[in-house]
């Protein structure tokens, strides 16, 4: 008997959007899925009136009653699904036809100490299209934590439900860096494993406002604190050098001359130089001289 997965979609006025991420699921090879569309705003109809226009009984929709966010709209599809596997698709993503197949052929080969799935990807950028292959697997807790794998976006995460039921659901007080934590706790506990094949499309994604960016990830730094026990010495001075240089970068783009010299200073303390981060910070720091 074929598996169940369970296909959730979080969703906030783009009903364009929302109507090719649905187009994108209902094409697949594999067809035995549910899809639960989660609807983060509660006083339009936008994203029902798409559910009901496909007509197809294989798509449930809720109106989001938890945090709002696409983290509260993720776990409440979490919590209706009833699949042994569970895909997250960004409404602004869109999957290849053997998304689906090719995802659970790659993790179902594994043992049960792995406990998820991410494949190649096509990401866009000024409407040109880059292929992305990361190729790493195994344990990849420390490469996770020291931005040395990117799967692209939630969209590429096809996980076990038990996986989930043992590491807990996304961080609702978490605006960004929520797929990053997530994944730091699941790679904590389970092995990953690569589909090599190009099986979904992310679209480029507008950045938030610096000073949203800055104060996200001082909540994340400070929520994965834990996790920074488990790594090396070594490891752990690279994280946090990591993150003030990241820090330092969103203090320039605030125009904060010595809120980046503060956080550069901290990141200096923990690692003297990092070539591709402090050459951003540089280019940064040029775009604001006067000429």
């Amino acid at each position: 008997m074929e598996e169940k997965i369970s296909v959730v979609i979080p969703t906030f006025k783009r009903p364009d959007r929302l109507t090719r991420a649905l187009n994108s699921v209902l094409n697949q090879t594999y067809s035995n899925f549910e899809i639960l569309v989660i609807d983060d705003d509660n006083m339009g109809e936008e994203s029902l009136n798409v559910v009901e226009n496909f007509n197809d009984d294989r798509i449930m929709f809720f109106k989001n009653n938890r945090s709002k966010g696409a983290n509260g709209a993720r776990n409440m599809g979490v919590i209706h699904a009833t699949g042994n596997f569970i895909a997250f698709l960004d409404d602004d993503d869109e999957w290849l036809p053997i998304y689906l197949e090719s995802q659970l052929k790659t993790l179902e080969s594994t043992d049960k100490m792995t406990g998820m799935v991410y494949g190649g990807y096509l990401l866009e950028k000024n409407n040109n299209w880059k292929e992305n292959f990361q190729n790493k697997e195994g344990d990849l807790f420390s490469a996770i934590i020291l931005d040395q794998v990117y799967i692209g976006a939630s969209s590429n995460i096809f996980i076990k439900r038990e996986v989930i039921d043992h590491v807990g659901l996304w961080d609702e007080e978490l605006l960004r860096q929520q797929d990053l934590e997530f994944l730091i706790r699941v790679f904590d506990k389970y092995l990953t494993v690569f589909n090599p094949k190009i099986i979904l499309k992310v679209y480029g994604h507008n950045d938030p406002a610096p000073i949203k960016s800055f104060n996200s990830r001082e909540v994340f730094y400070n929520k994965v604190q834990n996790q920074l026990e488990k790594l090396s010495e070594s490891e752990k001075r690279a994280f946090i050098s990591i993150h003030f240089r990241r820090q330092a970068l969103y203090k320039l783009q605030m125009s904060d001359f010595i809120g980046a010299k503060e956080n550069w200073l901290k990141a200096f303390h923990h690692k003297k130089f990092s070539f591709k981060k402090d050459a951003k910070l540089c280019l940064a720091l040029l775009k604001l001289l006067p000429y």
